[in-house]
């Protein structure tokens, strides 16, 4: 993620983020008494074992035995070069500064002040040596190259080769692939207007063939899971931060499905950028590990890793929740992740199975929180929300319309138990993308938790409160907790929301567009004098757009009149205060910026 010329860099806005809330309650969590086991704190300043600052912002890692090398940038000098770093860890976690794999030379590509960002290394087994990539710029970010470097060793030095345009193409944000039968494949954003996969030659240093290309994207990422390709990337917003999108393919070649969220929609990905997606094979098997960047663009030396654990399937989807801190045991290959009880933000009731029955088709309500084992609910790195150990939170039938019960079956897999947590307290249906919702709003015992669209509300919104797995007994302990037949009916009544005091607003709007699509960025200012507590921004998109995605609000409709309605952690906007939103879209030749912008009903200045 780097500044572009024509879309303003987005930085971190101090009031914003001071509003994030983290529906969490953490309480202590005792990992399995497994020395192997290491807890992960994603968000937070890391250090190395010499107790400096881990520099390895936008890192590669790769594997040498049971070894792990991680290169990254060293961004002592802020956005210019200092160097590419190397870290070896046996664990993951704890991480050792072996060397410079490149420093920087007197003149040329590696002069200081040039951009060298987002390193990546792959082995060659045939040449014996391993191959680094790089993006190459000036601070313009004009030059819009791809840098290659050899080594003999894992963490080098490193013998730089020179950078090109390849295939011809600009080249910016960039990753590296190898596939199962050796082949390498180079993804790099080109600011033409496209992201390219391109075929490495046999020695790796050099691109091929052209494999694939997509609208736009950034940051690429991909993984191989049981014979499927699985691609992530980031929209481009500067070094402010966006939902990240991921698509699959049974051939790199495609044909692709379509990019959607791998978080929460309106999270930023809990406001981070995808950098490498990490395969962690034991003795137990493979987990799968996000590694991403949470961009400080005042201070891009105080930039934060985000690893979290992602679930990726065989059948192409890819979910991604937040935890506060996770576990994992590298030598298994094993993620260890909390037992939570969820507690109602708004009725203050735990998320239950109606009377702690453990058959197929029991329904989830909210209930007074006890130590009950219907309330206890285990996530996993299938994305699963499980409960009794066996039975998997669902959708009713698979449902995914408005008003669909939530129940427990026979975990199978199936897209449809799977689950994201977010960082906002909500609990997001995979499959569906609506939230875990308690029907009508109500608070009192028995009331039905079903699915509904994602709004924000406080019946959408869960505490999480870290708990130990309790066994279940043959026989469910006696509650007063009405039965399945008088939970309330389903209905379809949306959620009673309040309206949002109206506000003096002034918006700048920036578009970046391609041959039939764009990206939108939209700025939001308060010029009032009072402090603005929830906000919709709404506005006419020119005929002929369709928003396909967006970012850092929820949009609808996708088309014509659009309303964009704050997310949980930009609610808040003090007088000058401001936030910035966005959107993906198609066009049809017509790629002008939205007009008549009002905020809470206000008419905003434009500019």
């Amino acid at each position: 993620m780097r500044s572009r010329l024509t879309r303003p860099r987005l930085g971190f806005v101090p009031a914003v983020l001071a509003t994030l809330v983290l529906a969490v309650t953490m309480l202590a969590v005792d990992y399995p008494a497994d020395a192997a086991t290491e807890t992960i704190t994603p968000g937070t300043q890391w250090t190395d074992t010499a107790g400096n600052r881990l520099q390895a912002h936008g890192a590669g890692i790769f594997t040498v035995g049971s070894t792990y090398y991680m290169v990254g940038e060293d961004k002592t000098a802020g956005s210019t070069f200092t160097a590419v770093a190397c870290y070896s860890s046996p664990d993951l976690v704890h991480w050792t500064r072996q060397t410079n794999a490149l420093s920087r030379q007197g003149s040329g590509d590696l002069a200081a002040g040039r951009i060298v960002e987002r390193p990546k290394v792959i082995y060659n087994s045939t040449t014996g040596k391993y191959v680094l990539w790089m993006h190459i710029d000036n601070t313009s970010y004009q030059d819009r190259r791809a840098g290659v470097a050899t080594s003999s060793t894992p963490c080098g030095p490193y013998t730089y080769l020179g950078s090109s345009g390849p295939l011809g193409h600009q080249s910016r944000d960039l990753g590296l692939f190898k596939d199962d039968d050796g082949t390498a494949y180079l993804m790099h954003d080109d600011p033409a207007g496209s992201l390219r996969i391109d075929r490495l030659s046999a020695d790796y240093t050099s691109a091929q063939s052209a494999v694939a290309s997509f609208p736009e994207l950034e940051a690429p990422a991909i993984a191989k899971v049981g014979g499927r390709y699985i691609l992530l990337g980031s929209h481009l917003t500067g070094w402010g931060t966006n939902d990240n999108v991921y698509a699959s393919a049974t051939s790199l070649s495609g044909p692709w499905t379509s990019f959607t969220n791998v978080a929460v929609a309106g999270t930023r990905t809990y406001d981070s950028q995808t950098s490498f997606l990490l395969p962690v094979t034991g003795s137990a098997g493979t987990s799968y590990v996000y590694i991403g960047d949470r961009w400080n663009s005042g201070d891009l030396n105080s930039s934060r890793p985000v690893w979290l654990p992602i679930s990726l399937t065989s059948s192409g989807n890819a979910s991604l929740s937040w935890y506060p801190s996770w576990g994992l045991d590298a030598a298994t290959g094993s993620i260890t992740l909390p037992a939570y009880r969820l507690t109602g933000n708004q009725s203050g009731r735990c998320l239950s199975i109606a009377g702690d029955s453990q058959a197929n088709g029991a329904a989830a309500q909210i209930s007074d929180c006890a130590a009950r084992t219907g309330q206890t609910f285990a996530p996993d790195t299938a994305a699963e929300l499980r409960v009794y150990g066996s039975k998997c939170l669902q959708p009713r039938n698979g449902g995914t319309s408005n008003g669909t019960v939530v129940e427990i079956g026979d975990c199978t897999g199936a897209v449809a138990q799977k689950w994201m947590l977010s960082d906002d307290g909500s609990v997001v249906d995979v499959q569906s993308r609506l939230c875990l919702d308690v029907n009508g709003q109500a608070t009192t015992n028995g009331s039905t938790v079903q699915l509904w669209t994602c709004n924000g509300a406080a019946n959408q919104k869960w505490t999480r409160t870290e708990t130990s797995v309790i066994t279940p007994s043959t026989t469910p302990p006696v509650t007063t907790t009405p039965p399945v037949t008088t939970t309330p009916p389903v209905t379809t009544t949306p959620p009673v929301t309040t309206t949002p005091p109206v506000a003096q607003c002034q918006v700048t709007a920036t578009v970046s567009a391609w041959n039939t699509g764009l990206t939108e960025s939209i700025t939001i200012t308060n010029t009032g004098s009072a402090a603005i507590n929830g906000w919709s921004l709404a506005f006419q998109l020119p005929a002929g757009q369709t928003i396909t995605n967006g970012w850092s609000a929820v949009y609808s409709p996708s088309s014509g009149s659009v309303t964009a309605t704050n997310a949980s952690y930009n609610a808040a906007l003090a007088p000058g205060a401001g936030t910035t939103i966005g959107f993906q879209a198609t066009h049809t030749g017509n790629s002008a910026a939205p007009t008549g912008f009002t905020l809470n009903g206000a008419t905003c200045a434009v500019g």
